[in-house]
């Protein structure tokens, strides 16, 4: 610090196999190098609704169910990668001229 009270924040990050020597008079925000981020539902349910401009109600098309759902996000040493696991899915078809109304199951 000089004698105005002012501060250099030094910092060095790994960029690939390069690294990169960063100095700001500003504090630097700290960027994890590693991340896991874990996200499980219970259930979740996904709808396709077409509104049409001729039609007074939404008209819904498609409804997906989906349980145990399992998303887990990893970055380390530079790689990122998400992994998504579902236990049960179905897929229902919700016209009412459907020949099958359960498209998946």
């Amino acid at each position: 610090a000089g004698s105005n009270g002012r501060r250099l924040h030094v910092e060095v990050r790994q960029r690939g196999c390069t690294r990169v020597l960063v100095v700001s008079d500003v504090p630097l925000l700290a960027v994890p190098s590693q991340l896991n981020l874990l996200l499980e539902l219970r259930g979740m349910s996904l709808g396709v609704i077409e509104q049409s401009t001729g039609s007074a109600r939404p008209q819904e098309l498609l409804h997906a169910a989906l349980r145990e759902v399992r998303l887990n996000l990893v970055k380390e040493d530079g790689l990122s990668k998400v992994l998504v696991s579902v236990r049960r899915l179905q897929i229902d078809n919700l016209l009412s001229t459907a020949r099958y109304p359960v498209v998946l199951q």
